[in-house]
């Protein structure tokens, strides 16, 4: 990367998926090699803590950097109103001139879409969005998650 360039965020979500289930992580049989790849080219954390006990309010509190209870999104599927002084990290990083989009991703508060994603299908993200921005990307799976099952 360029001195001057800014880097691309991509999150991947996988809903209550433990570091003991990935390669990069030590596992000795899983087989994840694109996430072992970019656990090595990007960043991978080895001491991380959660804000809540499961992933929407956890989601509130990365994207708000405010704990659940300050918002009332504690609840798993609460659905909170956001005060108008509460702002998301995708909306600080669309003024500093990312594209943002999302896929699937709960983040337990009323919020239009609009707000923090230009482009909310993948293919719009790689397709449409312009090429000499960086962007902020999150896709969010649902097959790990504790409900399903």
């Amino acid at each position: 990367m360029k001195p001057n360039q800014r880097p691309n965020f991509l999150w991947i979500n996988t809903h209550d998926l433990s570091v003991r289930h990935l390669g990069c992580y030590g596992h000795l049989y899983a087989k994840t090699p694109n996430l072992d790849r970019l656990a090595v080219e990007g960043l991978r954390y080895t001491n991380a803590f959660t804000a809540g006990p499961i992933c929407s309010p956890s989601c509130t509190s990365i994207f708000t950097g405010m704990h659940p209870a300050t918002l009332g999104t504690h609840h798993h599927r609460s659905f909170a109103i956001r005060p108008d002084r509460v702002r998301f990290l995708p909306q600080y990083l669309m003024e500093a001139g990312y594209i943002s989009t999302q896929l699937n991703m709960d983040i337990n508060t009323y919020i239009d879409s609009d707000e923090w994603a230009q482009y909310l299908k993948s293919e719009d993200l790689w397709q449409k969005c312009p090429k000499d921005k960086p962007f902020f990307a999150v896709f969010s799976f649902g097959e790990s998650h504790a409900s399903t099952f």
